[in-house]
């Protein structure tokens, strides 16, 4: 098959995922909101009721129980936007009926491999992200030795800080798109769990070079609408806070953090989807290349091995 660069191919899948959240935006953003307003509402009774209620021992026990519950439903709204991402994909309209529709054990299962793969993911990451700090402050400091016109040293230090502050960003947005590339096999296939992990490692490796781009630039993309939208959200509420009740900040007490739940939801309705719907999207342009290159091999080993 013919191989086709790399960053048009990723660029394509990027700009065609957009596409099909822009036009099924509403189901998309319900099927967020169905499955992220449960999860919100349990940590805002946590952190507002049991923490003030209770004291803050019972509020870290509290914390802890909906980090852990957190995981699984983490993995299953993920599950769930990829599916839907496959069924538009396909020309299909996406149903949230169908694809609420996974039992349990797979969840779990699903999870699992979802922390495993995480903790791996951050292991490789982490050590890509010190050789890059490493390699800045090394040409940092070369730049200064090298300077011979009296500069301050803060520009270059701020220089190799705001580098290494982007490169922190990649590896971590890398991380998240990755971690939602991992349960595509368990959300869009119906394979058993054994066979799910050894098609998500054979896909993860098949032009890997391709993976990574879409995982660097696609959580790149991810940071930067994250980033700018709370930015928003963050200084309109404190513009507000400060017109009604005099203070440039009100997140204390309930009333503040229910406007902290309120935002982060709004927040994850309006962001999450496109992230799960391109790394579905990749996962299904690269299974039709996995099986497209293993059929025409099998079909280049029968010509051959065929009598004339």
């Amino acid at each position: 098959m013919k191989r086709t660069r790399a960053l048009p191919w990723v660029i394509d899948i990027l700009d065609d995922g957009l596409r099909l959240y822009r036009r099924y935006w509403s189901s998309f953003a319900l099927a967020t909101a169905a499955l992220i307003v449960p999860i919100s509402l349990l940590s805002f009774l946590v952190n507002a009721l049991v923490i003030n209620q209770l004291g803050s021992g019972w509020g870290f026990v509290g914390s802890l129980v909906v980090a852990l519950l957190g995981i699984p439903f983490s993995s299953y709204m993920v599950a769930v936007l990829s599916r839907m991402a496959a069924q538009a994909a396909s020309g299909r309209t996406p149903s949230l009926r169908s694809a609420l529709r996974m039992s349990l054990i797979r969840v779990l299962g699903m999870s699992c491999y979802a922390v495993v793969f995480t903790l791996v993911a951050s292991l490789c990451f982490g050590v890509g992200g010190v050789i890059l700090l490493c390699g800045t402050l090394a040409i940092t400091f070369r730049l200064v030795r090298q300077s011979f016109f009296g500069l301050s040293l803060s520009p270059f230090f701020a220089l190799a800080g705001g580098l290494a502050l982007f490169a922190y960003v990649l590896l971590f947005s890398a991380v998240a798109m990755s971690t939602i590339y991992a349960v595509q096999a368990f959300a869009i296939d119906t394979a058993g769990f054994g066979d799910s992990i050894t098609r998500l490692n054979d896909f993860l490796f098949y032009r890997t070079r391709r993976n990574l781009l879409c995982f660097i630039i696609g959580g790149a993309i991810f940071a930067t609408m994250l980033t700018a939208y709370t930015g928003t959200i963050s200084f309109g509420v404190a513009q507000l806070a400060q017109s009604f009740f005099g203070q440039p900040l009100f997140f204390q007490g309930i009333t503040g953090q229910a406007i902290l739940t309120v935002t982060g939801a709004i927040s994850a309705v309006i962001l999450m989807p496109p992230m799960p719907i391109w790394m579905a999207l990749l996962y299904l342009r690269i299974k039709v290349e996995r099986e497209g290159a293993a059929l025409e091999q099998r079909i280049t080993a029968w010509t051959t091995t065929s009598p004339h």
